[in-house]
Formats: structure tokens, C-alpha cells, sequence
């Protein structure tokens, strides 16, 4: 069952007894915004398997699915408000600008902005394509598609040189071409290039132009004489003031971050690390920016490790190894899992392992900062509320609302867990309060009323107003997309009706014997 605890919000009740796909009951809409074995909206092919999907504050969503058919096997993007999705790319769909009978191939690495436009990465296929110019980037705007980058083309700003993936000859390594793409909410698209001599580069799309900003062999603004760039490290960031930020790949030399014609160092090797006493920078890792260019990223600082957090020309230390953890007496932070997210509303979060005692398990917790406090959120080895024996184990880093809600997934131990039920999806709300709102293993009402059971959670995402989006996967190799809002709003009488037939199916399906059967 949904195990969900009495202090459940009846928002998350009326979505899973919803009765047609796309129903209000009180406030609080709930939608399936698209099923396995329905028909693609502008293919031939029917949804298979849905990739991580995607939604903005004001409701738009992206799916990215593989297809049965399009009209052969593929993927495709689709956009759109629930129950009005339109095509936005497809395999076997004519690639335009590409040249005569080229065709998109593999659709991968899809972003949506809140103004409904996507960026994504394609292979390609068709006549005069080879494993010389397949790959390429494009962005979907009210103008159509429009092909930003392709393999084999002229490269902007690099003397000449085509964009060009390579194969490691050494150890079998294919590095692709491009890496991104990045999209900020203006349109602006900023992605990772490689060159035909290997270097790399990165560029930015704005005003219908694509110019480089950094190549590999440019001097490093702020670094000693003589160093440039070197390598880049995976897909610079972008907020939608049109910042930027990136690293220098080898040796976590430095981060660099800024407008595009004024790009400096925020933290180099050797320099000294702010907050930390003598202590320089001895590595540095992991830029995140927000929308507002509100950077964070994780550093060592000597012999410890570090989380740094802040504005792009002050960024501050938020947390260090060996110092005392909040939330935990006596226990101190002894490893940070990655860096740190930063949240639009400045708002900072991570995840790190706390120092081990003689004797007792290795513990790890998600914490939470903002400019004056930094709070313990979840802490593995504790109690989930309402699942009698049953403890955290391991989590995501949370999601945030506007209300102070966060949604965070829980790995589960403990009596009566297996890998068939060993999935949560947990909501905290500003007190402290968590309440369970799926578990692998339970069933799950569709809007026909029949029910399938939770194999795996493939993907989530949750909006600053509290609108979450849920990819299921479930044991009879179906799948779906599903939308609701998950905030608890004032108790009506719709409300209060559909809590009763929600308790009345869960005392139902008590009755009846586990369906859980593993494929």
C-alpha cells in the first residue's frame, strides 16, 4: 500500500483518485500527463519508456520518452500543458538546416525554460552524414527549430577549426563533441565544445549568434602568467542574468565565473581560501549558480574539504570537515558528498557523512543552510515516520518550494524492506513534519481505477509553487507521467470526501493479498 501517515495531505489523496486525466477536485488538480502504449502526439509511435521529465512554475511540461515506433523505434521531446503536448523533435523526423534526407537519430540531453523553449543534443543520420559531423545541438523557440552547433562545422572564434568528438585511442574513450546544452530563461544557451585538436572550448548562443567565450588555449584571466585554460570541465553554468561559470578541469585548478566580456577567477589553487584562517585552496570542484548568480561549489582547503557559497565576488564558507555538525551533538563533518546546490531563493543545500564513533554505523545527512543557519533535514538511521522498523538510509539532495516545502527520496532499511520497497518520496514541510507521498512495492490508483503496483520512481521534479511531476515505473512493465500539487491548502468537503474514499481503499487493499510481483 501507500503507506502515508494520518498528517497526509488530502491534495496527495484526491491526485491518486482522480477519475479522468485531467480533473480538479476541491483545489487541487491532478493530471496524467502521458501513459506507455498511448499514441505520441505528432508520430506514429506510441510512449515506451519515459526519460527524467521536466516542468515550470507556470505548468508547461517536458517529456522525453523512447517510442515503439516514429516510424521506427526511437525517442522524441514533446511540450506543453497536460493533455496538449506538441512535438518538438522525433527520431526519423527531417532535421532541417542539416542538408537533404538528414534525420534526427538519437534525441538526448533535452532542458526546458520557463518560456516553453527546449535545447537538446541529436545524433544525426541520412545522406552525406558520418562519424565526422552526426552530432549536434539545436534549440526549439517560437520560431521553429534551429540548429546551433554541428560536428564537422566551422567552430566561431577558433581559427578555422571544426567542432570534432574523438576516440581515446589508449583506452577506448569516445569523448563527444559537445557537452550541454545549458539554457537560462532568457534563451540564451550555453554549451562545452571540442575541437579537432582536441582542445575545447565553450560557447554561448544569444541574439540569434553563437560566439566563443573560452578556448582551452586562451590566457586565464587572473591565473599566473603564461596559464590558460587548459581542459573544461562538463557544462558551464548560466543564470539568467547571462553569468557564467565553469572550471578548469586538471588539478580542480580554479573556477572562474562572470559576464561573458568580464569573466575572472572566484577561487584559484594557492590562493587563500576565505573564512579559513592561513588555509589556501588546494582543489576546487562542482560550480552550481542560480538563477541570480549565487554560486557554490566545494573546495579542499588544505588538508580539509570545504563548501563555499555566495556571490559570485564574495563567496563565503558554509561548512568544513571537522567542524560540529548542526543538529548532531558531538559529531563533527568528516566527508561532504559533492558540492553544493544552490536554490533560486538563496537558500543552500548538501549532503555529507559525519564522523564515525567506536562502534556505532557510518551516518550521512542532508543539511540546509540560508545566510544565518544551517539545520540537520534528514539524517540516515532514523525512524520513517508511520513504517514501524523501518529507518532512512540514504537520500537526494531535497527540492524546495516557495512555502518551504522540500521533497527529498529516502533509501529505506529495516524490517520488512527489499529491493521491491526499498524506494521513498518524502515531503518535509517549514515545521519539521514529514509526510510519505510514494514507496516502491505500494499500489497506485490510475484514473480508470485500476491499480498498478510501484516498481521504481524514474524521475521527479517539483516546482517553487509545489506542483511535482512523477515518472512510475511499474511491475507489468507499464509506465506514466503524473502531475499534482502536493502543498496542503485549507480542508473543504471535496477534500474531506475523498480522504474518506482514499482511508476506505487503503483498508480495502489491507484485505486483499500483496500483488507485488517482481519482473
Amino acid at each position: 500500500m501507500i503507506h502515508i501517515r494520518t498528517s497526509l495531505t488530502v491534495a496527495v489523496a484526491v491526485a491518486i483518485l482522480s477519475a479522468s486525466n485531467a480533473v480538479s477536485q476541491g483545489t487541487t488538480p491532478y493530471s496524467v500527463v502521458a501513459l506507455s502504449g498511448q499514441q505520441a502526439p505528432g508520430s506514429s509511435g506510441t510512449y515506451n519508456q519515459f526519460i527524467q521529465p521536466r516542468l515550470t512554475a507556470s505548468g508547461l511540461v517536458m517529456i522525453h520518452s523512447h517510442l515503439t515506433a516514429a516510424p521506427s523505434p526511437g525517442q522524441g521531446i514533446w511540450v506543453g500543458s497536460p493533455g496538449a503536448l506538441q512535438l518538438v523533435a522525433v527520431s526519423g523526423a527531417p532535421a532541417p538546416a542539416a542538408g537533404d534526407d538528414v534525420r534526427f537519430k538519437d534525441i538526448d540531453n533535452p532542458v526546458l525554460n520557463d518560456a516553453g523553449q527546449v535545447a537538446f543534443s541529436a545524433t544525426l543520420t541520412g545522406t552525406g552524414v558520418t562519424q565526422d559531423n552526426d552530432e549536434s545541438l539545436w534549440l526549439r523557440s517560437a520560431d521553429g527549430l534551429k540548429l546551433l552547433a554541428r560536428e564537422g562545422a566551422t567552430a566561431p572564434g577558433a581559427s578555422g577549426q571544426p567542432w570534432s568528438g574523438f576516440v581515446d585511442l589508449r583506452f577506448g574513450d569516445y569523448f563527444p563533441a559537445f557537452c550541454g546544452p545549458t539554457l537560462n530563461n532568457t534563451g540564451q544557451v550555453v554549451f562545452q565544445g571540442r575541437l579537432r585538436d582536441h582542445g575545447t572550448g565553450i560557447w554561448l548562443h544569444s541574439s540569434g549568434t553563437v560566439r566563443a567565450i573560452a578556448l582551452g588555449s586562451d590566457p586565464a584571466p587572473g591565473a599566473p602568467p603564461g596559464f590558460t585554460y587548459g581542459d573544461f570541465d562538463g557544462s558551464p553554468r548560466l543564470s539568467d542574468s547571462g553569468k557564467l561559470a565553469f572550471e578548469h578541469r586538471h588539478d580542480g585548478f580554479g573556477i572562474w565565473a562572470g559576464s561573458p566580456e568580464s569573466l575572472q577567477p572566484i577561487a584559484l589553487k594557492g590562493n587563500p581560501a576565505p573564512d579559513a584562517g592561513p588555509a589556501t585552496y588546494a582543489w576546487l570542484h562542482s560550480p552550481k549558480l542560480n538563477s541570480s548568480s549565487i554560486v557554490g561549489f566545494s573546495a579542499a582547503i588544505d588538508t580539509d574539504r570545504a563548501l563555499y557559497v555566495g556571490p559570485l565576488d564574495s563567496p563565503r564558507l558554509v561548512a568544513r570537515t571537522g567542524q560540529p555538525a548542526p543538529g548532531m551533538q558531538d559529531r563533527t563533518f568528516d566527508f561532504f558528498l559533492g558540492g553544493p546546490v544552490v536554490y533560486d531563493s538563496g537558500n543552500f543545500a548538501f549532503e555529507a557523512i559525519l564522523n564515525q564513533e567506536p562502534g556505532t554505523k557510518q551516518q550521512s545527512g542532508i543539511w540546509m543552510g540560508s545566510s544565518d543557519a544551517l539545520n540537520l533535514i534528514a539524517l540516515s538511521g532514523s525512524p520513517a515516520p508511520g513504517l514501524d522498523g523501518v529507518v532512512g538510509n540514504s537520500f537526494s539532495l531535497p527540492q524546495l518550494c516557495d512555502s518551504g516545502h522540500l521533497l527529498f527520496y529516502a533509501s529505506l532499511t529495516g524490517l520488512g524492506v527489499t529491493q521491491d520497497n526499498d524506494y521513498s518520496l518524502w515531503l518535509r514541510d517549514p515545521s519539521g513534519n514529514l509526510t510519505l507521498i510514494l514507496r516502491t512495492g505500494d499500489p497506485f490508483l490510475l484514473p480508470d481505477h485500476s491499480s498498478r503496483i510501484i516498481k521504481s520512481c524514474a524521475g521527479h521534479d517539483l516546482t517553487r509553487l509545489g506542483d511535482l511531476l512523477l515518472t512510475l515505473n511499474f511491475t507489468d512493465r507499464s509506465s506514466g507521467v503524473f502531475m499534482a500539487n502536493i502543498i496542503p491548502e485549507p480542508t473543504t468537503s471535496g477534500f474531506l470526501a475523498a480522504a474518506v474514499l482514499f482511508l476506505s481503499f487503503r483498508r480495502k487493499s489491507a484485505a486483499q493479498p500483496d500483488a507485488n510481483t517482481p519482473t
